[in-house]
């Protein structure tokens, strides 16, 4: 048996594809919400919850002023280009410029 395959078609539909994917990137990007995200100090093994901006609120530590983890009471940092240096989480602006930058 033999298949015949239009390429044009192919091509114009893999085009649209990824077009409508980049727009949808740069909206996010411009428009959509700011998203922090938040991990625990402790080890990943030992607890290593994440957290995201909406949760922030709940974890301040009136006390000391610091967030702190609701699991083993360790502290919590910013991640993704945050005080831990790791690389952006896909969920935050910087993430989304990231992802962008890989289509173009």
């Amino acid at each position: 048996s033999y298949v015949c395959l239009n390429y044009s078609r192919i091509v114009d539909a893999l085009n649209l594809r990824v077009g409508t994917a980049r727009s949808e990137l740069k909206h996010k990007i411009e428009k959509g919400p700011v998203t922090v995200l938040y991990r625990c100090t402790n080890d990943v093994a030992t607890c290593g919850k994440r957290y995201t901006s909406l949760d922030a609120m709940r974890l301040m530590d009136m006390k000391t002023g610091m967030f702190v983890c609701q699991v083993c009471a360790q502290e919590v940092v910013q991640v993704g280009g945050g005080e831990d240096g790791a690389p952006p989480e896909p969920k935050t602006k910087e993430g989304l410029k990231a992802i962008l930058s890989k289509f173009e």
